[in-house]
């Protein structure tokens, strides 16, 4: 039985808001090595985005590098890495020759998409992995000569030069980083492209053993059960906050492809969205286990509260974002009448009066103020 981890989308050295996820990352690094162990995998392929941009930080580089250090020392399984669209070909591939030798392998070419990487446990049963980097349509009809215009059409052209050199009689693995047509997207994702020019077909990749899939970040399979997206490891938005995060575990057998089965991992923090008023919000906090969590709070008072965010996160440190929908709904999408607005706009500045002199508008502030709201709403007729 050939054993596979398939994972995506690490996206080393995101920051999220301006904070550094790096100390998150860490986290489940070191869960995915322990896969790696435990599963007595034969590979551990990354299907692009290893990291989050094609100059990463210096301590994302250094991240990584300790991972492929404990990773050596500690398992016998090969690393199998394609380049993203986030990613640097040029840069990810440096030193390439060299590291493959030691087991660790970088596809970030047209040349390496066609040599295989063949993957083998002590019982001498094998799988051959190929991968295609991530590449702009453009890329391949310079490269080819060939007529290619958008990306449906360059994937296809690419994933049947791969087809063309198969022995079909062998246990074929593919890695892809690309946005199959009908898949699931959410917000952390970078489009490929304008307009929905960046989808692509999921039927010339079925006849492959696996196809390991990265770009998105909800795991899911699209087409057949077999070509399957892993998913990111961690949330990287607020749309992700009910995602179950892992990586997949791939067996191979003798007679094709025997199981896929998720491997959770377990977040450091999570990312979560909370409602409710600024009092409930309080309240609750302090029976919260995970206080910790990233969280994008929705504030649902209708009034204005003073310096809101310094006192969520005196129970809640890390606040990532809040929004105030219940002040935006005193007033509603559609026309009011000035006598309305004027209202609204009375309300919030009493509020704010209020919470910062610790004290009631008086009948006459009032007035005046409501004279100066009645002057300038005609102003805007």
């Amino acid at each position: 039985m050939i054993t596979i981890v398939h994972s995506s989308d690490w996206h080393l050295g995101r920051s999220f808001h301006n904070v550094s996820l790096l100390d998150d990352q860490a986290i489940w690094l070191e869960q995915i090595l322990q896969q790696v162990i435990e599963q007595h995998a034969d590979a551990l392929i990354i299907a692009g985005d290893l990291y989050d941009r094609s100059v990463p930080p210096a301590a994302a580089v250094a991240l990584f590098d300790q991972f492929i250090e404990r990773f050596r020392c500690q398992s016998q399984a090969k690393l199998i890495v394609i380049s993203g669209n986030h990613d640097s070909a040029t840069r990810l591939g440096f030193a390439a020759n060299q590291l493959k030798h030691k087991g660790i392998h970088f596809i970030t070419s047209f040349d390496d998409m066609l040599e295989p990487i063949i993957v083998s446990n002590a019982s001498g049963e094998q799988a051959f992995v190929y991968g295609i980097p991530y590449c702009e349509p453009l890329q391949v009809r310079h490269h080819y000569q060939c007529h290619v215009s958008h990306h449906a059409q360059a994937h296809q052209f690419l994933v049947e030069q791969i087809k063309a050199t198969l022995d079909e009689s062998q246990s074929n693995v593919l890695v892809s980083h690309c946005f199959v047509d009908g898949a699931s997207g959410c917000d952390s994702e970078r489009p490929l492209s304008i307009g929905g020019s960046d989808a692509v077909a999921w039927e010339p990749m079925q006849t492959f053993t696996y196809v390991a899939l990265g770009h998105l970040h909800g795991a899911q399979y699209r087409g057949a059960k077999h070509i399957r997206y892993s998913g990111s490891p961690m949330a990287y938005s607020f749309s992700e906050q009910h995602h179950k995060k892992g990586c997949c575990l791939v067996l191979i057998d003798n007679e094709g492809l025997a199981n896929v089965e998720q491997l959770p991992l377990q977040p450091k923090r999570r990312m979560r969205v909370v409602e409710g008023r600024m009092a409930e919000l309080i309240e609750q906090a302090k029976e919260d286990p995970n206080a910790d969590d990233y969280l994008m709070v929705r504030l649902t008072d209708t009034h204005a509260i003073m310096d809101a965010m310094n006192k969520l996160r005196s129970v809640y440190p890390n606040i990532l974002h809040l929004e105030k929908p219940g002040m935006l709904g005193q007033i509603p999408n559609r026309p009011q009448a000035n006598d309305q607005i004027k209202q609204s706009e009375l309300s919030m500045f009493a509020d704010f009066y209020q919470q910062s002199l610790g004290r009631e508008l008086t009948h006459e502030q009032r007035s005046l103020l409501t004279e100066l709201l009645t002057d300038l709403h005609k102003q805007d007729v």
